[in-house]
């Protein structure tokens, strides 16, 4: 399969991308800063890297034919205000990137919400799975 990674150079990204090459997927790995990108010699033949900034995404295109992309971007600090509206406006820029490219299937790592009382954290998580739910 192909598979578009965000959220590469991340906790989760880091320990998923071995797993996805070693199951035999090709995965395109999205990430603001390419030069902080470390790519193991046996993983390189399959691991494509795409520079984006999901709050800045200029005229970056995913490529077509993806079959899923994981969405593990967290936006917790930030200059343009709170964490929450980033996660929701770059949920909102992959979710229009996917839909152009016609990514079958979008895989998102959210939290547990199952309460009316949520931490700011939580209620972020939440918005986001809404945006996504945009998808298609």
């Amino acid at each position: 399969m192909k598979i578009l990674l965000t959220g590469a150079n991340g906790y989760i990204g880091k320990r998923l991308l071995p797993q996805l090459v070693q199951s035999g997927h090709e995965v395109w790995c999205c990430v603001r800063e390419p030069q902080r990108f470390q790519v193991t010699e046996s993983l390189r033949p399959h691991v494509h890297v795409l520079q984006v900034d999901f709050l800045n995404p200029g005229d970056v295109k995913f490529p077509e034919g993806m079959d899923a992309g994981y969405f593990l971007i967290h936006s917790m600090t930030g200059s343009k205000g709170g964490f929450q509206k980033l996660e929701e406006e770059t949920a909102t820029q992959f979710v229009r990137l996917a839909n152009q490219a016609s990514v079958k299937q979008i895989v998102y790592l959210g939290g547990l919400a199952n309460s009316d009382v949520l931490s700011e954290h939580l209620k972020s998580r939440v918005a986001v799975e809404e945006v996504l739910k945009k998808a298609y």
